[in-house]
C-alpha cells in the first residue's frame, strides 16, 4: 500500500511537470497496472481546473482532458476484464 501511495504521489507531481499527452500515456500504463487507478481522473480534473480553457474544438467544453481520462479508465477496465492473464494488483 505504501508503494501505491508513493507511485500515486509521483504520478501527481509528474502530471504537473510533463505535457498532457505524456501524462495520459503514463496514466494509461498505470491504469493497466493498478486496479481502480482514480488518480488519473483526479489529476485530469485538477489540470483542467488549473489550465483548461473553453475551446472551439469542443464546443466550449472546458474539461476535455477529464473527459478523455474518464474514457481511458472505462476502456482499460473493460480490457482488463477481457484479458485472460491479467493479474489484479
Amino acid at each position: 500500500m505504501i508503494i501505491r501511495g508513493g507511485i500515486g504521489l509521483a504520478f501527481c507531481v509528474a502530471s504537473l511537470i510533463l505535457p498532457w499527452w505524456l501524462f495520459l500515456l503514463i496514466g494509461i500504463s498505470m491504469a493497466f497496472v493498478y486496479r481502480n487507478f482514480y488518480e488519473l481522473l483526479f489529476m485530469a480534473i485538477f489540470l483542467d481546473l488549473l489550465y483548461g480553457a473553453p475551446s472551439g474544438k469542443f464546443l466550449g467544453f472546458r474539461f476535455a482532458l477529464t473527459l478523455l481520462a474518464a474514457i481511458i479508465l472505462v476502456i482499460t477496465t473493460i480490457l482488463k476484464r477481457r484479458l485472460k492473464n491479467y493479474l489484479n494488483v
